[in-house]
């Protein structure tokens, strides 16, 4: 089974995008064997099943592909065009939320499917629903009564009402020291403040402890002396090379995993690390590859921003969510797509410059962050470390779809690209802190 997941765990292009017709849904992916090598001309059956409410739901909508990979390992398809097994297309209620799609991949080892994914569509696509929106718009004798608005107090707000509350003016009566006066330049201690002075103060604030680390009056180091450079992007400081400490904050050891069948063997919920190759001598090149168990050192799945989740990290310092790889990626100018929020820029910012480390053409590099990304590749939950020299990697504290699926983010050696992954939860990746 764990071969076949290998067929999408480090895609790096793996994604699927909703066309802007009612035909059916695109699908991308990049097919790789369990050695990490790109299946190039090969025929994959992929099926697909569109769920609603619970992943674990009946499918209403069942169909299969037939296709073969192009000579990087890619295939397209059109979900909603495929061999129906059950259901109908055209009659998916997407308005109902959420939506899961499940994808599961026959390796033609007579075993049949096996599931590689079960997701949550992030978005509703947007010409289904508007499809469905115009039926209700064309309907006759329609009439929707909301009885809890129907009894509430809002009910009764007039026109005249809401002329009142978009009024422009003031108001300089005694409302016993609650007045909200001076918001954009605060005076009083009971003055409020609005958001812009809020930003202003925080970029003060992370510039200020940037420049401690800056002028060395602050060290940034762990449990066992491991010290780490730091480097601010936007309002986020963010260590500028991967984790590499073998304890946990409370200086006890995380168990070393050094070959491919303990990896194997691990649990989901096994505190695990390794050095790329099994080779302490990768240490300070790529830092150590944790199972996630072991970076979230106890911790529940966080899709908040900030995390709040410190696992390995040093005090003071945090696992990135989902969220906070976001914001730096919009920062960096990348555009995120609303169901992959994959970035189509920023990663040539984030990735050491040259070829010494990373394949070629590693396009794009300027490092111009200090980020230094690094072409890590993972550690596949077969054990076999997988897509060094092509892609750099690290976990993040959000739950991918199913509880067995975590994002992961990454950058390339082929694009300027920020991916996010769906990755194994028993797989070892890297770590990034990044400053509470």
């Amino acid at each position: 089974m764990k071969n076949v997941l290998l067929l999408l765990i480090f895609s790096t292009v793996t994604h699927l995008s909703f066309a802007q017709t009612p035909q059916g849904i695109n699908f991308q992916a990049q097919a790789r064997g369990s050695d990490g090598k790109l299946l190039e001309n090969a025929t994959v059956m992929a099926k697909f099943s569109i769920i609603e409410t619970l992943p674990s739901a009946t499918p209403v909508y069942v169909e299969t592909h037939s296709t073969t990979t192009d000579n990087t390992g890619l295939f397209n398809l059109s979900i909603g065009n495929g061999t129906v097994t059950s259901g109908i297309f055209s009659s998916i209620q997407w308005a109902i939320q959420p939506m899961f799609l499940k994808v599961e991949i026959d390796n033609g080892d007579g075993t049949g499917f096996k599931t590689i994914s079960t997701f949550q569509l992030a978005t509703v696509p947007y010409a289904f629903y508007a499809g469905k929106s115009k039926e209700a718009e064309t309907a006759t004798n329609y009439n929707e009564i909301d009885p809890i608005f129907e009894n509430s107090i809002a009910s009764k707000i007039t026109a005249n009402d809401t002329i009142r509350w978009n009024a422009s003016g003031s108001f300089d009566g005694d409302m016993q020291n609650q007045r909200i006066i001076n918001l954009a330049d605060p005076v009083d201690n009971l003055d409020a403040v609005n958001k812009a002075y809020v930003d202003a103060l925080l970029s003060k604030i992370s510039s200020i402890e940037f420049s401690l680390y800056e002028n060395g009056v602050v060290t940034l180091e762990d449990c066992e002396g491991n010290t780490y450079p730091v480097v601010k992007i936007g309002n986020q400081i963010w260590m500028a090379e991967n984790l590499k400490t073998t304890k946990f904050p409370d200086c006890t050891d995380i168990q070393l995993v050094n070959n491919n069948t303990t990896w194997d063997n691990l649990s989901i919920s096994d505190a695990a690390y390794s050095w790329y190759n099994d080779d302490i001598n990768n240490k300070d090149l790529y830092g150590a590859y944790y199972s996630w168990a072991a970076a979230m050192n106890g911790s529940d799945y966080s899709a908040n921003n900030p995390s709040n989740v410190q696992g390995l990290c040093p005090n003071g310092w945090h696992i990135p969510s989902q969220l906070e790889v976001m914001e730096l990626g919009m920062y960096l100018g990348g555009e995120g797509t609303p169901v992959t929020f994959d970035f189509s820029q920023g990663g040539g910012k984030l990735k050491e410059v040259g070829i010494v480390n990373w394949n070629s053409p590693n396009t794009g590099a300027t490092n111009e962050t200090g980020f230094t990304s690094r072409p890590t590749g993972g550690r596949a939950n077969s054990g076999v470390f997988v897509l060094e020299g092509e892609s750099s990697y690290f976990w993040t504290t959000t739950q991918y779809g199913s509880p067995d699926r975590i994002v992961s983010y990454s950058t390339h050696n082929n694009s300027i690209s920020i991916t996010r992954n769906s990755t194994p939860i028993d797989s070892g990746l890297p770590i990034r802190c990044l400053k509470d």
